[in-house]
């Protein structure tokens, strides 16, 4: 492929300069007009044209935007295509960039950016050409040419006073860009290109050591790069842009001329250029090549430097100079440090003691903000970040523990006066503080000041700020939720706690007395529920703390404080379950907590920590409420405040927070182990009252819909199916703990219920009329009052000393609440509206599924007529649950006779076949 760059199509590179000044100008904002340019310039960069026609238009760019956009076009298809060209015109093409490269070197006003792009483009160029190559005219620029005309550049950059800088600067930009554009390649390009940068990092480092250092104002780049024989003639070719021509030097590069003198300007490019040859994986283990004890070893003018810049006023030097040091602390060699354990702590210690010497700036910027060009908080970070890196590289041994407090003084003053990200930091800092060995030369007492001090910080930021009225105002409620949850609860469990102690829940006292207003009392609260597994191990839970605490909670009834706000009402719940543990030996605080609990039923945004939280203290206190009178008392106060579910957008509107299923299961799961624990002869009872009402609310949901024989009927609301399907849901929660009880309970109950099976399995044939070869389609189920009165008889049949009622008390108390939910079953499970529901649907299938997996042999009689329902749904709706239902009928098929087994083989071959015919119709469909 040829390309006559010297005959150069006009025309074109005035329709390039048109379409780019559209883009970059606006165009008077013509979207359309933007769009052609947009469509052309996309269009022209596929083209062959671009390496002509591109590099005359940088060549003779006037303004920024128009140079830093063909810039970018070139260096684009350098990355695409460059290993296509022929080495002549590879050659050729360097020289022309090189050459207008060095045009920007010698204005002291050109475009940065412009300059960056070009050198870019160059780097990729010289990336992506193989060392070897040789052409026509001369040596195309692969990187090691690359690199020996770069310092060329810099020595030649000292010739003349007046581009002294100027050109230093491009030299540096070079340097940068052949760092960032190894990112760019591949494992087999860039083994070669990182070991040709590899040879020269020594010089890179005695470069930017000459350039930074004050000390070093009068040693010459030669001196700083080593002596040997730098190819002048290379330099000079990249200057003139003859060509490129020439072969590599070797060793260091030479420099005659006068010293190198530091600039402001050169201070951040320097920085820029320093970061990014440290941080590249040379050797291919993810490995830096240099430790950080050697690199302050053996640069130490260098290291100075970096740690005095720590005081720098200006703000992008500060902050690539943090990162220096973050990644020089940080990196591990390995097995391969060059000097002592001891050795290598001393550029931590050097960085902890720079920091220190800063703690004045840091103040004199809390004290004046407007003092520094950049805020407190950039500050604070990056003094934090480097501490943070320093003690991980375990400066122990070395630091002193004045420095150590003075230390942790400075980062308190960060934590204080910095932001929420400060504040992060600064809590996981203080984690390191503490399993820090030096802490243990510390004296206690300045232990306990200087933690005391940190709980106050942490628990100031954590707390919600006093212009607060609702969750989504004057703060980003995630950044501080992540805080409180993340950063400041393990900085209070894992270091506050663990050096103050009891003082810890002391102070919480002091605060607590002293709140005034909601954000005070809650963050007393959220201070206590942060320690609770460090209260546990240490056996502090007799605490005459937490007497005094929860009694405050449940005698507060003169300001109702702890019910003032649905924030601070979420955390006293939250704390309450937190330590449910604590009231199964303090039963006098028990009946005030569950009031407490019950009355936070009645704040929407306080449900799901409250639910939890009655869940808890429902388990762990089982012991002090299994009597039916106190169970039915709970049971009937819940009730009472238990918010309703909303069956139409109306009433959802009125409220946008409601109780969850989820919530509901945690208050109806607390309350059915309770009964549970209950006597076999109370439990059935307890559990109809904890089952009625919602029995009820479902009988009425499923039977307010006018057509329930359609299954998409007009004007049903998506709430009104969700209520149903809740109430069904809650069922299944509370028959799955029911059947949590003792083995011989539910031995007897299978007993009770052998004979029910019977009357049963008679009662279902009369009724759908089936033989053992019949279709399962048109089996109907046994309806409700048959069910229930073929259990009674069963259950009368089944002991002749007690009456019917007593010998009913003595069935399982799954049976007992499936025969009272049976007909509302019934009608559900009838229902199109509700056969075709998905959400109601599994509902029932979860009801079913938790009847049989629970009541086992006492299910049994349900079979023969849950097996042709739940077939029937699935044949007709697929829903998935239902299959899960199904497969638990089928484990009791072991425990059925053999007409229940033929029910089974014809369920089986029923879902079979719709399932073939599913897959079918989906295969099909791909």
């Amino acid at each position: 492929m040829a390309i006559a760059i010297a005959n150069v199509d006009k025309a074109t590179v005035e329709d390039v300069r048109r379409m780019i000044n559209t883009l970059v100008k606006g165009h008077n904002n013509n979207l359309s007009v933007k769009a052609e340019a947009n469509q052309w310039l996309t269009s022209f960069k596929e083209s062959r044209r671009v390496w002509d026609v591109g590099v005359h238009v940088l060549e003779s760019a006037t303004e920024e935007g128009e140079g830093y956009q063909i810039a970018n076009i070139l260096l684009a298809k350098v990355r695409a295509e460059w290993h296509q060209l022929p080495v002549n015109l590879q050659v050729e093409l360097s020289a022309r960039l090189c050459h207008c490269l060095m045009g920007y070197a010698s204005e002291e006003l050109s475009s940065k950016v412009v300059v960056q792009r070009v050198c870019l483009a160059l780097a990729a160029m010289a990336a992506r050409t193989p060392h070897e190559s040789v052409g026509p005219s001369g040596h195309p620029l692969s990187t090691p040419l690359y690199l020996e005309n770069t310092f060329g550049l810099a020595q030649s950059a000292t010739m003349s006073e007046r581009h002294n800088e100027q050109a230093l600067a491009v030299a540096l930009s070079l340097l940068s860009a052949a760092a960032e554009e190894s990112d760019q390649l591949d494992g087999s390009c860039k083994a070669p290109v990182l070991a040709a940068m590899r040879e020269r990092i020594v010089d890179v480092l005695r470069m930017l050591e000459v350039i930074l250092s004050s000390s070093n104002q009068n040693q010459t780049i030669e001196e700083a790069c080593g002596e040997g024989g730098g190819d002048r003639q290379a330099a000079q070719d990249f200057l003139s842009a003859d060509g490129g021509g020439g072969e590599v030097g070797g060793g260091g590069v030479g420099l005659a001329g006068g010293g190198c003198k530091k600039g402001d300007r050169l201070i951040v490019p320097s920085l820029h250029l320093l970061h990014s040859w440290l941080k590249l994986d040379y050797t291919g283990e993810g490995r830096p090549i240099i430790s950080c004890g050697e690199f302050c070893k053996s640069y130490p003018a260098l290291w100075r430097f970096l740690l005095q810049s720590l005081g720098s006023e200006n703000r992008q030097a500060f902050e690539v100079v943090v990162e220096i040091l973050v990644d020089l602390l940080t990196e591990d060699v390995g097995d391969k440090y060059l000097f002592t354990r001891e050795t290598d702590h001393w550029a931590p210690t050097m960085a902890i003691q720079g920091v220190l010497a800063q703690r004045g700036r840091l103040i004199d910027c809390v004290e004046d903000d407007d003092g520094f060009r950049y805020g407190f908080n950039d500050l604070a970070t990056g003094f934090a970040k480097v501490v943070a890196a320093a003690i991980d590289r375990c400066v122990g041994p070395v630091i002193s523990s004045d420095e150590m407090i003075a230390l942790q003084e400075m980062m308190l003053d960060c934590g204080q006066f910095g932001d929420l990200a400060v504040a992060e930091i600064v809590s996981e800092l203080f984690l390191s503080f503490y399993n820090n060995e030096l802490m243990s030369r510390i004296e206690q007492s300045i232990q306990v000041q200087l933690y005391e001090r940190l709980m106050d910080v942490i628990l100031e930021k954590a707390k919600y700020p006093e212009d607060l009225v609702s969750w989504s105002e004057a703060i980003d409620l995630g950044d501080f939720k992540r805080f409180r949850d993340e950063f400041a609860a393990d900085c209070l469990s894992g270091a506050c706690f663990c050096i103050l102690e009891s003082r810890y829940l002391d102070m919480v006292a002091d605060a607590l007395k002293m709140s005034t207003s909601w954000q005070d009392a809650e963050i007393c609260f959220f201070a206590i529920e942060c320690v609770v597994e460090p209260v546990k191990k240490g056996g502090r839970l007799e605490n005459p703390f937490f007497k005094q605490l929860f009694s405050q909670i449940v005698e507060d009834e003169e300001t109702d404080l702890f019910l003032s706000h649905p924030i601070l009402v979420a955390g006293v719940a939250r704390l309450i379950g937190t330590y449910a543990m604590w009231f199964v030996n303090h039963p006098s605080c028990l009946e005030g907590a569950l009031m407490y609990l019950l009355r936070a039923l009645q704040v929407p945004q306080a449900w799901r920590a409250t639910a939890k939280a009655f869940n808890n203290i429902c388990r762990y206190c089982e012991s002090m409420l299994q009597t039916p009178e106190v169970s039915e008392r709970l049971i009937h106060c819940l009730q009472l405040v238990l918010p309703p579910l909303p069956t139409n957008d109306e009433e959802a509107a009125k409220n946008d927070m409601h109780l969850e299923m989820e919530d509901r299961a945690q208050i109806f799961g607390g309350l059915a182990g309770i009964v549970a624990s209950l006597s076999q002869a109370d439990a059935p009872k307890v559990a109809l009252r904890l089952v009625g009402p919602m029995i009820e609310n479902a009988q009425r949901l499923a039977g307010a819909v006018s057509d329930c024989d359609n299954p998409n009927p007009p004007g049903l609301s998506e709430h009104h199916a969700i209520a149903l399907a809740t109430e069904i849901r809650m069922l299944a929660v509370i028959v799955r703990i029911l059947g949590g009880m003792s083995e011989d309970t539910e031995n007897e109950a299978a007993a009770a219920a052998a004979a029910a099976a019977v009357a049963l399995t008679t009662a279902t044939a009369d009724s759908d009329g089936a033989s053992s070869g019949s279709d399962p389609d048109t089996s109907e189920p046994m309806d409700g009052e048959s069910r229930c009165s073929a259990s009674a008889s069963a259950s009368t049949s089944s002991s002749s000393s007690d009456s019917s009622a007593d010998a009913r008390e003595n069935i399982h108390a799954c049976v007992s609440v499936m025969e009272l939910a049976w007909p509302m079953l019934e009608v559900v499970s009838k229902a199109p509206v509700w056969r075709a529901n998905p959400l109601v649907a599994e509902a029932l299938a979860d009801v079913y599924t938790q009847s049989m997996q629970m009541g086992k042999k006492a299910a049994i009689p349900m079979l023969p007529t849950v097996i042709p329902l739940l077939v029937g749904i699935f044949d007709d709706y697929f829903h998935p649950p239902c299959l899960r239902s199904i497969q638990s009928a089928i484990k009791l098929c072991t425990l059925c006779n053999d007409r229940d087994a033929e029910l089974f083989k014809r369920a089986l071959h029923v879902v079979s076949c719709s399932l073939f015919g599913f897959l079918q119709v989906g295969f099909s469909s791909m």
